[in-house]
């Protein structure tokens, strides 16, 4: 029996746009109680009045990942607007590609908190809740580049096979609460982290509302089933 995702309580980081803004959609029109978590306030409101005006249950909090209270006010908000967390989607990424010699080291370290303790964080916040009652799922976002590294940006592989081996290393910790870990590894996804491909190139990219309903299907999978792992990229992808 596949698992009702109404009533549900998913926060969702980098939710203001792209994957995180698809797959908000995509579970509120599931029912569920999204919690929309960005640094971007403005286009966080936006999706919270669109998704309150269509008849679901959305909480915008402006939240930086990469801070550790930020990421704790997000989880007590959620808890204290609808009394659970079932769902963490760790979406919110930076994307800092090319030369080593030539790039910006602060770049690169916020791209690390961002992508790999942000993560950590998130998890770290809602991890006592969900372990008092002994379910949840969280789902990590990685890149096809956590499986496959490009020459163009060392550092951002890094911060995505970190994900995919924080994923695999909690989801053996946690299993025993019947907490599932999913870890997703989309494809070349037509978001605004891929600018620099002409538009010819990104019309044969993912849409993110591809990537989210990927996320929705293995939210919905039975909870005797773990979905550990989903590769997903558009038919034309040849890397």
């Amino acid at each position: 029996m596949i698992v009702n995702l109404k009533g549900k309580t998913a926060i969702v980081t980098g939710a203001s746009q792209g994957i995180g803004r698809a797959v908000s959609l995509a579970l509120s029109n599931k029912g569920a109680n999204v919690v929309l978590a960005s640094r971007n306030e403005e286009k966080l409101l936006t999706l919270q009045h669109e998704i309150t005006k269509g008849g679901g249950n959305a909480l915008g909090v402006k939240s930086d990942v990469r801070l550790v209270e930020d990421c704790k006010r997000l989880a007590q908000q959620a808890l204290d607007v609808y009394g659970q967390i079932d769902i963490l989607i760790n979406n919110a990424a930076v994307r800092v590609v090319g030369p080593i010699d030539t790039s910006n080291p602060e770049e690169v370290t916020e791209m690390v908190r961002v992508n790999i303790l942000g993560v950590y964080y998130c998890t770290h916040a809602v991890l006592p809740s969900m372990k008092a009652r002994s379910t949840g799922h969280i789902i990590n976002i990685s890149s096809g580049v956590g499986k496959k590294y490009f020459p163009q940006g060392p550092m951002y592989c890094a911060t995505k096979f970190a994900v995919r081996a924080f994923s695999e290393s909690l989801r053996k910790q946690i299993q025993k609460w019947k907490i599932r870990v999913t870890t997703v590894y989309p494809g070349r996804t037509d978001t605004q982290m891929v600018a620099e491909f002409s538009p010819e190139e990104r019309e044969k990219f993912l849409r993110p509302e591809h990537v989210a309903g990927a996320i929705v299907h293995a939210l919905q999978y039975p909870e005797a089933v773990s979905m550990n792992e989903i590769s997903i990229r558009s038919t034309w992808q040849e890397e």
